[in-house]
């Protein structure tokens, strides 16, 4: 379990708040929540609605990208970006792509 590695142990030696308050489990919580209601809203669809070629490659790249969005989330918490508990993952994802290309425009800029 992440949430239970020494990498977080370490960690957490240096964020006491995250630590005392349990930020950790709560924003894996957040997110098995939010991956959940995912699951859910294609649960409740017809096989129907799979038999579309479109929705169905719609449903299976959004989930495709689910881990990858979940993972990240985490991985922003761990790298001290500031991760709201309650943001969802796919802004979180953006933020992370919005500041990768802001520090590769500077980059560029610096020649």
């Amino acid at each position: 379990d992440m949430v239970e590695s020494k990498e977080v142990e370490k960690l957490l030696a240096h964020r006491p708040f995250d630590r005392i308050h349990g930020k950790q489990h709560k924003l894996v919580q957040s997110i098995m929540d939010e991956v959940e209601g995912w699951l859910d809203k294609y649960r409740e669809r017809s096989s129907d609605w799979f038999n579309d070629e479109w929705q169905y490659a719609s449903a299976t790249r959004e989930l495709m990208q689910l881990e990858g969005r979940a993972m990240d989330k985490f991985t922003q918490w761990v790298s001290r970006n500031d991760v709201s508990v309650g943001e969802p993952y796919g802004e979180v994802s953006r933020k992370k792509d919005s500041q990768m290309f802001a520090r590769l425009n500077l980059l560029v800029q610096q020649g």
